[in-house]
């Protein structure tokens, strides 16, 4: 049905072409990466494509996680998928049960290269293994960063934030009637995935939204997610 893709887990993983190499090769590569993230991505493509002669990888950004993952099932069924494709872990299962990709370990072992899959960040590579086997490349794993206001907790007698959020919510009350800040904290847009996922998946709870299954003044405090 078409060749199959190669695909990158982002965490969310890379798929590579099928088939016999021939002089300078030209690879497509759909990804969802804009902004300094899309700047460090071509350097990575820049740098691949001059350090050897036999193939040219096309970076192409293709909107967001949700974009590219509709866009290569439309391109897959129409027989013009790329070689390679970032897909978020959303779209991990959507993938993995398609029919459509070439799980990357089984890709290198064909073409004969050495990893030591076990050298990676463990439950990212759990993440996108599947029976003991990794299926996509671990590329853009985000991760929760707690930032606080350091002078504002030592105002309020405080030397640290409190180790669980029951207590972490009684210091915010306290810095803001101590009128040391009138914003206890701040989320971040995706506060949905940067605390109730990552959270319940911590403390083995089931959290459930709409098609997704996971285990899982200056303000005194916030969240961010670093990739």
């Amino acid at each position: 049905m078409g060749r199959k893709v190669a695909f990158i887990a982002a965490l969310f993983g890379a798929l590579a072409l099928v088939g016999p190499a021939q002089a300078r090769v030209e690879v497509q590569w759909w990804h969802a990466m804009s902004g300094v993230l899309g700047d460090r991505l071509n350097e990575l493509v820049e740098k691949f494509n001059k350090s050897q002669d036999k193939y040219t990888v096309v970076a192409v950004a293709k909107g967001n996680y949700d974009e590219v993952t509709n866009g290569v099932i439309a391109a897959y069924r129409a027989k013009r998928p790329p070689e390679m494709v970032q897909i978020a872990e959303r779209g991990y299962m959507t993938m993995l049960l398609s029919g459509a990709i070439v799980p990357v370990q089984d890709l290198v072992e064909q073409k004969g290269y050495k990893i030591d899959f076990s050298d990676f960040v463990k439950p990212v590579a759990s993440f996108w293994s599947y029976k003991g086997r990794m299926s996509a490349m671990p590329f853009n794993s985000s991760t929760p960063i707690f930032w606080y206001n350091k002078d504002h907790f030592q105002k309020a007698g405080f030397d640290k934030p409190a180790d669980t959020w029951q207590e972490l919510e009684k210091q915010l009350y306290t810095i803001k009637s101590k009128g040391i800040s009138e914003c206890g904290t701040v989320l971040p847009g995706d506060f949905y995935w940067s605390l109730l996922e990552n959270y319940s998946a911590i403390n083995t709870s089931l959290t459930v939204r709409s098609r997704t299954v996971s285990t899982g003044s200056a303000p005194s405090s916030s969240t961010t997610r670093r990739r």
